[in-house]
């Protein structure tokens, strides 16, 4: 009698989750889609180097501004479209006549193995103009217009803005990783990814939200989604399809991915997108104090109970501080 009712028992629980499965299905297969329709707002850019004219880098970006239209404005990082070679440690060259495409295809650049020429199809290539970019080196953002709106590709739904509530959440990292592929010619020549099917799909969850004081106390999206190189730029998205992040850089001691990402919160680059349509530059808010944290011995020598808040340790002269 007591086996009979452990079996009813076991049955009845196999039988929730079974029904609790077939209703989460639905849901996660309803969330890839928009995950897979969002890839159609991700581009690859090219860097052309203007002293060999053979390509200097590459990255991705994505559209910004009315969802579900053609995009012109687009959001990338700072260092995917940086113009600065370091020739010595206290020496660097700025190359103003750095060139910067957006790619339609993967037909826009092949390059030939044997020689190492590049052949240039530039009518599979948007130019690009740097309408903003980041004097410091964090935020890594930088802000791109087309010569064109990109017809064919999508400007994406945005998130109205991220928060500590978003710390465990799913996201997706959407981006080029790697560079070139063979073509169908031969076995010397290859192209640039750049199609939307090229696009890769990394799935994790933000493991933390704030000001990192490594990264210049600016806010980042930490999170474990894999990102690799040729990623950087691209579009952090949410469960819904709305971007929340521009998927920067990730910590590691080898090179590869080691479990740890970092993204510029969505809300920061729109912020500045808006003043440079509406007025044509940047104002930020400026109160020009130095200030420090405070850590328990700091607290203890001010008789805080806890080590809590900042310490204004210094006023800029002529400051609204």
């Amino acid at each position: 009698m007591r086996m009979r009712i452990i079996w009813k028992k076991t049955a009845c629980f196999l039988l929730a989750v079974v029904c609790m499965l077939s209703l989460m299905v639905p849901v996660l297969a309803a969330g890839d889609k928009k995950i897979s329709d969002a890839a159609k707002g991700v581009v690859r850019l090219l860097i052309m180097d203007p002293m060999t004219n053979m390509p200097r880098g590459f990255g991705t970006a994505f559209g910004i501004g009315e969802a579900g239209a053609a995009p012109q404005y687009f959001v990338t990082n700072k260092h995917v479209v940086d113009c600065t070679y370091k020739l010595d440690e206290d020496v660097t060259l700025n190359l103003s006549a750095i060139k910067i495409y957006i790619m339609k295809s993967s037909h826009a650049v092949v390059i030939n193995g044997l020689n190492g020429t590049c052949e240039i199809e530039s009518s599979q290539l948007i130019p690009c103009e740097i309408l903003y970019k980041e004097e410091k080196e964090n935020p890594d953002l930088a802000i791109l217009k087309a010569a064109e709106p990109f017809e064919g590709r999508v400007t994406l739904p945005l998130a109205k803005s991220v928060s500590d509530a978003d710390v465990a959440a799913t996201v997706y990292a959407l981006g080029f990783p790697g560079t070139m592929d063979y073509t169908d010619q031969d076995e010397w020549s290859m192209s640039l990814l750049a199609n939307v099917t090229d696009i890769t799909i990394t799935r994790g969850v933000i493991s933390r939200y704030g000001a990192m004081k490594s990264y210049g106390n600016c806010r980042y999206i930490a999170h474990d989604a894999v990102i690799n190189p040729g990623n950087s730029g691209g579009p952090l998205f949410n469960m819904q399809g709305e971007v929340v992040g521009i998927n920067s850089q990730i910590f590691s001691t080898s090179g590869g991915f080691m479990g740890l990402s970092f993204a510029i919160p969505i809300d920061l680059a729109m912020q500045i997108k808006d003043q440079l349509v509406k007025d044509g530059r940047v104002t930020r808010g400026y109160v020009g104090v130095f200030i420090q944290e405070i850590n328990q011995e700091l607290a203890d020598s001010l008789g805080l109970k806890t080590p809590e808040g900042a310490l204004v340790t210094k006023t800029e002269k002529d400051s609204p501080a």
